[in-house]
């Protein structure tokens, strides 16, 4: 099977989670590290195919028979019985909690393993094996025992076996191989090892080996590659108008199993959000500040008063909130009124298209002529 970011139903919230670390890796592109040998690239490029490919069918087959992996599937559904979290009476609901980090540190569980025999190991360069001292596995095993239990912990490892994954041990050393993927090694310890320290586990969860090998932070352009034609046009429209308003961009990565964006470009002046984008594959999100409920008020009576279409479009752009937050307003825009957080001030825009950024560009004349 095949993962799709569009996927919307799940046979269960563990599943979910399955699901949202694979489609969380970005789309595969292989990179040469700067300085690697003429006769080392085959086995560079063959291994990032190899540990992509590995780590693919991993959380494929997870997703599909997840107790062969012993990730709990029933319980937390179960305690849930349909409701969703906002359902739950008290906000931290620690029975909640406690059945959620069940499923979702057992995933974890191979991933945090996976990358430790990566940073530990060493790769034989006839055979593709990796290799840990005795003492760093026994040392990795203690560190990531779940469920207090050494045997839970070697079951784990051995249910590796499905994606061809095998060890073995001596007195003093352990030795990893894969039939099926058989330089997975170089792919992984190029992640596992990265330079890049501030992002490196991000790096590696998401498979994106040319930032794994850099140092500092990321730039507008590597934040592209995972949108469409269109979307990147989109987004270096929306860049151009940011840099023109003498706005300066922070580029974040922002992957891993709980957050919900690849990238986050966040545009601000002088301390002030003006503007964030929000990049996921083939998904480009604008959220517009206006730094204060007053601010959005103005800007909607000058709308009102100009284009009651272009009104209509910014009071759909404020999402209505419901929930009992301290940040909360019930803003007057433009002479209605809405609920909408007094914290971030923002019109939101998901899926922008072409036509989104036009009625953009016109409010952002309106709110620079008013400021």
């Amino acid at each position: 099977m095949q993962f799709t970011a569009k996927q919307d139903s799940f046979p269960s919230t563990a599943q979910k989670s399955i699901w949202h670390a694979s489609v969380f890796m970005a789309p595969f592109r292989e990179f040469i590290p700067p300085g690697a040998a003429a006769d080392e690239r085959h086995d560079i490029v063959s291994g990032e195919q190899d540990w992509y490919a590995f780590i693919s069918e991993l959380y494929q087959k997870m997703y599909q028979a997840p107790g062969v992996y012993y990730v709990p599937v029933e319980r937390y559904d179960q305690y849930m019985h349909g409701r969703t979290r906002s359902d739950l009476p008290h906000k931290n609901d620690s029975r909640e909690c406690t059945l959620r980090n069940e499923f979702q540190n057992a995933i974890k569980f191979y991933q945090n393993f996976l990358y430790k025999i990566g940073e530990y190991g060493t790769i034989d360069a006839k055979t593709y094996r990796l290799g840990i001292s005795r003492k760093q596995f026994e040392s990795l095993i203690q560190t990531l025992n779940i469920n207090k239990k050494e045997n839970d912990v070697r079951k784990r490892i051995d249910a590796l076996h499905t994606v061809g994954l095998t060890y073995s041990c001596s007195d003093d050393f352990v030795q990893f191989s894969c039939a099926r993927y058989p330089r997975l090694f170089i792919g992984l310890s190029l992640l596992a090892k990265s330079e890049n320290k501030k992002y490196a586990y991000t790096c590696y969860l998401t498979c994106n080996y040319r930032e794994a090998v850099k140092t500092g932070s990321p730039k507008f352009e590597d934040a592209l590659f995972v949108l469409t034609a269109a979307q990147q046009k989109l987004a270096k429209e929306v860049h151009t108008l940011m840099i023109e308003a003498g706005a300066d961009l922070k580029v974040k990565p922002l992957r891993s199993t709980q957050l919900t964006f690849f990238w986050k470009l966040q545009y601000t002046r002088k301390g002030k959000a003006l503007a964030t984008l929000h990049i996921d594959v083939q998904k480009l999100d604008c959220f517009i500040n206006f730094n204060s409920v007053t601010n959005i008020s103005k800007v909607g009576y000058r709308l009102k008063k100009d284009s009651e279409e272009l009104y209509g479009w910014f009071f759909d752009c404020f999402k209505l909130r419901e929930c009992s937050c301290k940040n909360n307003r019930n803003a007057d825009i433009g002479g209605r009124r809405k609920r909408i957080c007094g914290l971030m001030n923002r019109m939101e825009i998901y899926d922008m298209r072409q036509s989104d950024l036009e009625k953009i560009k016109q409010i952002l004349q309106v709110f620079y002529a008013i400021i």
